[in-house]
């Protein structure tokens, strides 16, 4: 008898995708939920603490014994429950305090969390236009490769017939199998990058659809993702220094405390026996008590205004960080906007480099062909017309990336600006 064996293979699925896609996949992966569950941390901070700031109900108990003298009064032994209810009526706007810290952090929250989007927007805008410099790299290789195959059929054919040397025709098949390799690295280069990009977007990718960023507007400034977020730090130490006066305020509470106790008395001389009963019950005691209180620190040695003077210092240190983080930002982007134009500039002198590269190359092979130039020359020109598509390339790219990069650094939102 014969055992048939099926084996199912599995084949995940290849897409194409455009750039925004690709951004748009990425945000539902779990480096972006993991920022977000900090945004829920940080409103559930807020609740916690109003929640703090209702009354507060306690319940306790306990049994205490005494085996020395005691007092007429006290049982030698007591059992007790108690409930107790408190509410915080004023602590110097220490709760406001609290509220507007916990506020700065809920923004910044969200800001932090916009902020790695952005990041992973340009991380994989980077990835986006490397992978298609390197297809066009390839797309030139490619080329290159078909020029070196062509030479050889018809040096082969030249040679059968005793008019083409070994040397010649040697040097060709070892471009051509060099130029083999390069075309395998690059592609094995090209899948790692697209590996990469399958990372963050969850799918697997096979080709890349044609995407463009759209230029700055270099007259609209904006502020960064990092400016905001030092705005919003010297908001938040001038609530840490609201904190820290409230302790030169009294705090006023209300409190409710109701008990029972189960006690057992000494025996008590005989001429307070007749009156025992009345005054001490053996079996069951209750008692509600009901304050208003407050508690004020007076002295202490001067720690409550070294720690506003600490707080004061830090909103100090935020402000001149937040100085500083202006001027440093302004001058990036005034380089990054030189930058974009260089790039500009260098893919309009690329592409006349390609246009006069190819022409010559067309000129050289048509002369190598008629035997006016040797095989250096035209090996030379299928290297020029390679290298001006591979700077070509470049500086496109370079050009994309670039632009992401100012936008990243302008706090605007990639997505927003890519141009299908």
């Amino acid at each position: 008898m014969f055992r048939i064996l099926i084996i199912f293979v599995m084949v995940l699925p290849l897409f194409s995708q455009n750039l925004a896609n690709i951004i748009k996949l990425a945000y539902q992966n779990d480096l972006v939920k993991i920022k977000e569950q900090e945004i829920l941390k940080s409103s559930l901070k807020k609740e916690q603490l109003d929640s703090q700031y209702l009354p507060q109900l306690t319940l306790g108990g306990g049994y205490e014994r005494r085996d020395k003298d005691n007092f007429l009064i006290s049982p030698k032994e007591a059992r007790a429950v108690y409930a107790r209810l408190e509410y915080l009526l004023f602590d110097g706007f220490k709760k406001e305090a609290r509220r507007e810290i916990l506020d700065s952090e809920n923004q910044k929250d969200f800001l932090k969390s916009d902020e790695f989007k952005n990041e992973l927007a340009f991380l994989l805008t980077t990835l986006y236009f490397n992978a298609v410099l390197t297809d066009n790299l390839i797309n030139a290789k490619i080329s290159q490769k078909e020029y070196l195959n062509n030479e050889l059929k018809r040096l082969n054919a030249l040679k059968n017939a005793g008019l083409a040397s070994n040397d010649e025709l040697s040097l060709i098949l070892a471009k051509s199998h060099l130029a083999q390799s390069e075309l395998l690295s690059l592609k094995q280069d090209r899948l790692k990058i697209l590996n990469e990009i399958s990372l963050y977007a969850n799918e697997n990718l096979d080709s890349l659809n044609v995407s463009s960023l759209k230029m700055p507007d270099f007259d609209n400034l904006a502020q960064n993702y990092e400016l905001k977020g030092l705005e919003i730090d010297i908001k938040k130490s001038q609530s840490a220094i609201d904190e820290a006066k409230s302790s030169h305020y009294p705090r006023i509470f209300l409190s409710n405390k109701f008990s029972v106790y189960k006690n057992r008395f000494d025996d008590i001389n005989e001429p307070f026996r007749s009156y025992a009963g009345q005054f001490f019950n053996q079996k069951r005691s209750e008692q509600n008590e009901f304050m208003l209180g407050f508690e004020w620190l007076i002295f202490d040695f001067f720690a409550t205004s070294k720690g506003v003077q600490i707080a004061q210092i830090s909103q100090n240190q935020a402000i001149l960080n937040l100085n500083h983080k202006k001027r440093e930002n302004e001058i990036e982007l005034k380089n990054l906007q030189n930058e974009i134009e260089i790039s500009r500039q260098k893919i309009a002198a690329n592409e006349l480099f390609v246009k006069a590269a190819d022409t010559a190359l067309s000129s050289i092979s048509k002369k190598y062909h008629a035997g006016l130039v040797g095989y250096s020359e035209f090996l030379l020109a299928l290297l020029n017309d390679f290298d001006a598509k591979s700077a070509l390339a470049f500086s496109q790219s370079d050009f994309e990336i670039k632009k992401a990069r100012y936008y990243l650094k302008s706090g605007i939102e990639i997505l927003k600006r890519i141009d299908e």
